[in-house]
């Protein structure tokens, strides 16, 4: 179920990329509208942002935190692993989505996962990227779904170890 949630977002980032390739300034009213409606049809993404080369968000959408999306426009990413992942990336790697382990976000202090794919023009070159936030409710109903009914708790973790999410009992 996560994996093909995380297919979902990254073909959605795709389409993204590929939309963005095609149209470099986009107005921003249309691109909010088109926004709007691709997080109605993924209900994983928290939020949805592009960013320029130098790492500066230049986009932002979520289904329904308007102030938190105006505060997230204009700040820096450019430290970020999702990001310097994508800048960096080289060979068959630079055609590739990021999972990013769980961080906290500088905005809404929340921990979360981000999926990045790379803004590349056609001659190759860098310039930005777009990223979408995973919710973390999402995955307390992924475990919800797969826990037999005595179980006390539940770790989603990642290869690296990282614990993406924890669904405890609270009366333990």
């Amino acid at each position: 179920q996560i994996t093909g949630a995380i297919r979902e977002v990254d073909r959605l980032l795709q389409r993204i990329v590929d939309e963005r390739l095609q149209t470099p300034q986009p107005k921003s009213a249309d691109f909010d509208k088109v926004q709007q409606e691709r997080l109605r049809r993924v209900p994983e993404i928290r939020f949805l942002v592009t960013t320029d080369g130098q790492g500066r968000v230049t986009t932002a959408s979520s289904r329904n935190e308007a102030a938190t999306t105006a505060r997230i426009r204009g700040i820096d990413l450019s430290h970020r692993e999702y990001f310097t992942v994508q800048r960096d990336a080289s060979g068959a790697s630079r055609d590739s989505y990021f999972v990013s382990r769980p961080i906290v976000t500088a905005v809404t202090a929340t921990t979360t996962i981000v999926i990045s794919r790379a803004i590349r023009d056609p001659k190759g070159r860098f310039e930005g990227i777009v990223a979408a936030t995973l919710s973390q409710p999402y995955f307390h109903a992924v475990l919800e779904t797969i826990l037999p009914g005595d179980a006390a708790q539940a770790l989603l973790v990642n290869t690296n170890g990282d614990i993406l999410h924890a669904r405890s009992d609270p009366a333990i």
